[in-house]
């Protein structure tokens, strides 16, 4: 929960893209591509817009499920109603990764658990 927070937090909103790739902003995802396709302005699907979605993103993220892409996926997100820019926030990169070690640091503490409560 506590991680699902700080996702919350950090990328709320932050990790939705045009489905045609030259468009940054939100009110120009409108209309037509390049190639006939309506536009459409759609989320990542391992997103933090919400405390549900957070905690799948960091059930996702707990059992290492292609978490480097989507920690590559937070570190291109920008700001609310803009597109994904490449490496925009490298700092995150130590939230995802502390997440992994702390998520690691709980499934280690439950097999003792149960291996000594025996």
């Amino acid at each position: 929960l506590v991680g699902g927070i700080l996702g919350m937090q950090f990328l709320m909103g932050k990790m939705d893209a045009c489905s045609d790739g030259e468009v940054q902003d939100q009110g120009d995802c409108v209309g037509l591509d390049g190639d006939g396709e309506v536009r459409s302005w759609d989320p990542y699907y391992v997103n933090f817009d919400n405390t549900y979605r957070s905690m799948i993103s960091m059930f996702l993220i707990a059992t290492q499920d292609d978490w480097v892409s989507h920690m590559w996926a937070g570190i291109d997100a920008t700001a609310a109603r803009k597109g994904p820019v490449q490496n925009a926030s490298p700092g995150l990169s130590l939230f995802y990764i502390g997440m992994i070690f702390a998520s690691g640091m709980v499934v280690i503490n439950i097999f003792v658990g149960v291996f000594v409560d025996c």
